[in-house]
């Protein structure tokens, strides 16, 4: 997740430069929208997870919570464990422009959705607890850059705000073949998807959305920041994870300034504009 999805600029830093990581209907002309909810509640993690973790209400050390949790995140190469919460009060799901031309229904593209803003909501999590080996559970190997990876190692926690993960729009795009050689040439990931989120994040009103790293120390390093919008392209798969929930798992990802600066390919028409 959108994953985020974290492929900007670096503008000054700690140690490392990082990278962050969204139908008509047949015969039909235009694109069409799926509904916004009322709630900003994503979905809780499964039930059965919410029962062995139960009482875990801040982010845990692995060995201080309950066994059965313990038995349930072992696998996820966690130290810690998040917050039963962790996907209460996130911001609300934007409407989901749907260009799948009937292929994808609009409910569905609206539940894959809410699993790349789960997924962005668990990538916001394990950058700020340093949880390096739980990326791979969330999105393909290569969508945490080395540089990043060893940053968190260090010992730097990364501090990515909601402007830098949370969409302010969304538009689900299939990926043809063509498409998907466009990902492997602007970024050098290779994608199986067949969909793609292009998804705007916006800088708050008021300055930069601004990503900053924090040492054991406690002090402060801007990591990079942005004060235009910024639309990233995100191909992945919705799944369904026992113990996550629902999560947008990306496998490659670039955004359309990356491709605007590309000499070599040019995006999916539409796609960044």
């Amino acid at each position: 997740m959108w994953k985020r999805v974290l492929i900007m600029a670096c503008v000054a830093v700690c140690t490392a430069c990082g990278s962050t990581q969204g139908g008509n209907a047949p015969g039909s002309s235009g694109s069409t929208s799926t509904p916004a909810p009322t709630a900003v509640n994503l979905a809780p993690f499964p039930a059965a997870v919410l029962k062995a973790c139960k009482g875990v209400n801040t982010t845990t050390p692995l060995s201080k919570v309950p066994s059965a949790c313990q038995t349930l995140w072992t696998p996820y190469g966690v130290s810690d464990v998040p917050p039963m919460n962790l996907f209460d009060h996130l911001p609300q799901v934007p409407n989901v422009t749907n260009n799948t031309n009937g292929t994808i229904s609009n409910s569905t593209a609206r539940s894959w959705s809410v699993a790349l803003f789960r997924g962005q909501a668990l990538w916001q999590w394990a950058e700020r607890y340093d949880q390096v080996a739980f990326f791979q559970r969330i999105a393909s190997p290569s969508e945490l850059p080395q540089s990043e990876a060893t940053l968190l190692g260090s010992g730097i926690s990364i501090v990515d705000p909601n402007c830098d993960l949370f969409a302010s729009s969304l538009k689900l795009e299939p990926i043809s073949a063509a498409d998907a050689s466009f990902f492997e040439v602007i970024s050098g990931m290779t994608t199986t998807a067949k969909y793609a989120f292009v998804a705007t994040l916006d800088a708050p009103s008021n300055g930069n959305c601004v990503t900053y790293g924090i040492d054991q120390s406690g002090k402060k390093s801007d990591y990079f920041s942005f004060s235009s919008p910024v639309v990233l392209l995100e191909a992945g798969h919705f799944r369904r994870d026992s113990v996550l929930g629902v999560i947008w798992n990306s496998d490659a990802d670039t955004n359309c300034n990356v491709a605007a600066n590309s000499s070599l390919v040019t995006p999916p028409p539409g796609w960044c504009n």
